[in-house]
């Protein structure tokens, strides 16, 4: 099949149009989806088709972005009890999960670092998942397991015992992070995939604890996993806002202002001030997977209409796999709890 090469130009609005961003990727005349295909045809990125389909569907969107008056290299740094924590500030223009990755996938490439979907290989265990709480943590433990692997959400399964717990007390004592709480006891199997691994409080008293926000959280895993698969799903920041004040009646954001002391990035607690928390938090995994290019890095959007294709084909599990779930108790009294499904399918992309 001939090969031609394409200059994919991608910008998007901020108030300002950006100067054209060329990208050069290497791509086939027929885009394919299945990794097999994928690898047959020697594909060095994305299907055109996929990524035509989700700049499209960003393109119809008018981001805002507030402007930062401080210095860009400042960090706030506050005390969640006796742990520190830190965000970066927010580049005015960030870019989109799309970009990002052409961007790191780029940069591997050019240091002869392998990709995982070039050569039909599953992703390197485990797979962490830094989404924060009300950003598809189910939904995207609910699609690895689709996908055969042991996978947990908050809880090593089929036990009590809370991730967030174990992984704050294995911070403080110098032990590997999942340790005591890396075991499937269902499937009799080490967890591959561990999803919604935060704590606010908890059962030993130690306190909140977010291995991606509190410092020194993401090098000590990496110490112990530098092979590992980070897996990110993010939500607009605004629909993620939205989840959050509405779940429990708001007490996640409760929660993180009282007991962990988290707050908007900016210092305050206004909406927008969230939505900067939100992507200063991506940017913070952003920067670390720059720095530790040696472990696998994905990172897909949900509301993108073909987000289950895109993760097909970094992952290698089926697109239908991926489902919209919601957890806790169904919002209609009169439900059949025996029949009620947490998860419902999505319309995959045509």
């Amino acid at each position: 099949m001939t090969r031609y090469n394409i200059v994919l130009t991608i910008s998007f609005a901020a108030g300002v149009l950006l100067s054209d961003q060329l990208h050069r990727l290497t791509l086939l005349s027929a885009p394919a989806l299945s990794r097999r295909q994928l690898h047959q045809a020697d594909l060095e990125f994305l299907p055109l088709e996929l990524i035509q389909q989700a700049m499209q569907a960003r393109s119809n969107e008018t981001m805002t972005t507030d402007s930062v008056s401080k210095d860009e290299t400042e960090k706030p740094v506050n005390l969640s009890r006796k742990f520190p924590w830190s965000l970066p500030f927010v580049p005015q223009i960030q870019k989109s999960s799309i970009e990002f990755m052409v961007e790191i996938n780029d940069l591997k490439q050019s240091k002869n670092i392998s990709l995982p979907w070039h050569t039909s290989s599953p992703l390197p265990l485990p797979i962490i998942s830094f989404n924060l709480p009300k950003s598809a943590t189910l939904t995207s433990k609910e699609y690895f397991a689709c996908g055969g692997l042991a996978a947990s959400h908050t809880y090593a399964p089929w036990s009590q015992i809370r991730i967030g717990d174990c992984m704050r007390d294995n911070f403080v004592s110098r032990r590997n992070p999942f340790q005591g709480c890396d075991y499937h006891s269902k499937l009799n199997r080490t967890i591959e995939f561990y999803s919604d691994i935060g704590i606010q409080h908890g059962q030993s008293g130690r306190g909140c604890w977010y291995s991606s926000i509190n410092d020194g959280g993401l090098e000590h895993i990496a110490k112990y996993y530098p092979n590992a698969t980070i897996f990110m799903v993010l939500r607009n920041p605004s629909s993620w806002y939205k989840s959050v004040t509405k779940w429990g009646g708001g007490r996640l954001l409760h929660g993180w202002k009282k007991r962990c002391g988290f707050s908007g990035s900016l210092g305050n607690h206004t909406q927008a001030d969230w939505e900067d928390f939100y992507r200063a938090h991506t940017e913070k995994i952003r920067q670390f997977a720059l720095k530790n290019l040696h472990m696998t890095y994905v990172e897909v959007e949900l509301e993108l209409t073909n987000a289950g294709e895109i993760m097909e084909y970094y992952t290698g599990i089926r697109a239908s796999c991926l489902q919209h779930c919601y957890p806790g108790r169904p919002r209609d009294p009169n439900v059949n709890l025996k029949t009620y499904q947490k998860c419902k399918p999505v319309s995959l992309s045509t």
